[in-house]
């Protein structure tokens, strides 16, 4: 496998699982276990209109864990290989020093399946992420590191800000939003794309979105981790919808932005 990220796209993995019994994830339990995936243990019994991380409310016994609760558990117990570690920082490391870096998390293709049942507008995402910058007095060096599945995202913010304020993984899965193997089923269930790219290249998006100065993101258990492993309660816009946007502050707790 090469170290450098944007040239990685497979690894032969044969002769390391030869003689080795399958192990077959076709169910639940296989899958999850008698109680469930991690996530869905720790954020608790939630209503689709409450996806994490907003708080969560009229839960009973079944509240999940705290944000913070569930960020020490992560820094504890998350962690990278030294040579994917070495991908990380190689890739965080062509961004200019100095810069004030937004991460954009934009989960399009099938996520407008679920509720708000709508994707953002690639102009208004764009705009909450200028606003973030412009909310510091940063907007002058603002550099964006973008996590994507959906080839239009990046096509729109290079053509906005500019090819040198913008990172990306180039081989990271991505479909059109006007795919309907994305839109239906989405670009991380395409058979276009290996496991291994898919798996290697979202591992990767994750820990470098933790690493930006503020995450405006979309719903999605990808950048709910980054903001987990990089701390970031207090650091990010969680954009369901264009005019459905949470910001939260350590006084208030999560407020949604107003529109006229």
């Amino acid at each position: 496998m090469q170290s450098n990220p944007s040239n990685t796209y497979d690894e032969d993995v044969t002769d390391k699982v030869k003689g080795l019994p399958e192990v077959h994830f076709n169910g639940y339990a296989a899958r999850f276990g008698a109680f469930g995936s991690w996530t869905q243990v720790s954020i608790g019994q939630r209503s689709s209109k409450v996806p994490f991380p907003l708080d969560n409310v009229d839960c009973g016994d079944h509240c999940g864990l705290s944000f913070f609760q569930m960020s020490r558990i992560a820094k504890k117990y998350f962690h990278l290989r030294p040579d994917i570690m070495a991908q990380v920082d190689a890739v965080w490391n062509e961004i200019p020093v100095g810069r004030y870096v937004v991460g954009a998390h934009y989960r399009g293709t099938d996520k407008r399946l679920l509720w708000p049942f709508s994707t953002p507008t690639y102009s208004k995402f764009a705009d909450e992420i200028a606003r973030a910058a412009r909310n510091v007095g940063r907007e002058a060096d603002l550099h964006i590191f973008l996590a994507t599945d959906e080839i239009e995202v990046v096509k729109y913010c290079v053509s906005r800000f500019g090819k040198n304020r913008v990172t990306f993984l180039s081989n990271a899965p991505r479909l059109s939003g006007k795919d309907l193997l994305g839109t239906e089923g989405g670009t991380h269930k395409s058979p276009e794309f290996t496991s291994y790219q898919k798996g290697h290249t979202a591992i990767l998006d994750v820990w470098l979105l933790s690493k930006c100065h503020y995450v405006v993101k979309g719903r999605s258990s990808l950048s709910d981790l980054s903001l987990l492993v990089g701390g970031m309660e207090y650091r990010h816009s969680f954009y369901l919808a264009d005019k459905l946007i949470y910001t939260k502050t350590l006084e208030y707790g999560y407020k949604s932005q107003s529109f006229s």
